[in-house]
């Protein structure tokens, strides 16, 4: 962009049109440090503005020979690339009706006869700053134009690589949608192919082991029977936990009494291994009749999850506390042991299955805990886990409180 601000007067070209001697030389005289061209008759001055060298300023007389200095601004307004072009009458007529005809002309000015110096060189200097001023101005607004369209070019640019991208990205996502029903329903069939076999085999290990009368090879069948329930319960949680992952189960949410169904666990299905390990158990529930809204079949694989877990790390004779309560809009249930808690590399994975070399996931390489959480977060809730400041951790449920009936 140009600028004015250190411009010399000499630097601006200044049109005089004037046929009076006299006139001339006061004009030469009081404007001598612009650059000043002179025309004594209205068609050399129509010449001089088709040329190269336009004037910054005409200062115009009306009583010109041959053409009046109406009629010569007249005809330099009708070209539209001499419109930042200000004119200035010189007149002897100070009439409304002269002044008025000028500026219907395209005059922007007039100057009396006979000329004060300082009016002259004001007049000149305030048209001359405003030719330049607006000039800059017209500049600027190019330049920002030419910025404008830039940026709008790149953003432009920016936003076909953006519906590009995304286009991509949409489509990467319907493959990966696919995938994950692809691998739902492959795992599906794996489960199925693995658990068929393992059904048979169970079913006639039970056979076998209830006619064996050999001690040693009983212990053998044992361990046989272990590892198959071991792989039914590896391929139950592998399935479960995809099908959780693609959202491809539907829950079935019951009102269930959290007392009954801790009860229930405790006196039936781990009843026989709390008796043999001498571990006693501690209910706190407040309010006692305590109501959890889940899908039933998930909820007790939660639980039955996180009370093995406690029962397998509690030591010998020692307590499990099972507690149930309400809290800041959540219905939580802990469960807290006397084992020797998680170990940090332990905390820091807890929820990734296959974590190889932690302690308390070599039994089922995390999918236990793995499930567990997104059984939880499927039902809007979360789950805590922390080891307690003497000995033992807590496993913390909390699902969205809901009111019973």
């Amino acid at each position: 962009m140009e600028n004015y601000s250190n411009l010399d007067a000499e630097e601006f070209r200044i049109l005089i049109v004037e046929d009076a001697p006299e006139n001339i030389d006061i004009l030469i005289g009081v404007l001598s440090n612009y650059n000043l061209i002179i025309s004594k008759t209205g068609e050399k001055a129509l010449k001089l503005m088709a040329g190269d060298a336009q004037p910054d300023l005409v200062l115009l007389d009306i009583e010109l020979p041959n053409i009046s200095g109406y009629s010569v601004c007249n005809q330099i307004r009708q070209n539209k690339e001499y419109d930042d072009i200000p004119i200035v009458f010189l007149t002897s007529k100070t009439d409304r009706e002269s002044i008025l005809k000028g500026f219907e002309t395209g005059g922007q000015d007039y100057i009396t006869k006979p000329f004060d110096t300082k009016e002259l060189l004001a007049r000149v200097k305030t048209h001359i700053e405003l030719k330049k001023n607006k000039e800059q101005l017209k500049n600027v607004n190019r330049w920002l134009e030419n910025k404008v369209a830039q940026r709008t070019e790149e953003l432009k640019g920016a936003n076909n690589e953006l519906i590009r991208v995304n286009s991509e990205l949409e489509k990467l996502n319907k493959e990966l949608i696919n995938l994950d029903k692809e691998k739902a329903e492959f795992l599906s069939i794996i489960s199925h192919e693995i658990r068929t076999p393992l059904n048979g085999l169970i079913g006639f290990l039970d056979i076998i082991k209830s006619s064996i009368d050999d001690e040693k090879i009983l212990e053998y069948f044992n361990y046989i029977d272990i590892s198959t329930s071991r792989l039914e319960k590896f391929a139950l949680l592998a399935l479960q936990m995809t099908q959780l992952k693609v959202k491809n189960l539907k829950l079935d949410k019951l009102e269930l009494n959290l007392n009954d169904i801790i009860l229930g666990f405790t006196n039936s299905k781990f009843g026989e291994e709390l008796s043999q390990k001498k571990i006693s158990t501690n209910f706190d529930f407040s309010p006692q009749d305590m109501v959890v809204y889940v899908d039933e079949s998930l909820f007790h694989q939660c639980i039955s999850c996180v009370y093995e877990n406690a029962i397998s790390y509690t030591n010998e004779g020692s307590t499990i506390e099972i507690r149930g309560f309400l809290k800041d809009n959540y219905s939580c249930i802990e469960f807290v042991d006397e084992g020797p808690g998680f170990s940090e590399k332990a905390l820091n994975n807890l929820f990734k299955p296959f974590i190889p070399g932690i302690k308390h996931v070599d039994e089922n390489m995390g999918l236990d805990l793995a499930v567990v959480n997104l059984i939880i977060e499927e039902h809007g809730g979360k789950i805590e886990i922390e080891n307690q400041d003497k000995k033992g951790a807590l496993v913390r449920l909390l699902l969205p409180a809901k009111e019973a009936g």
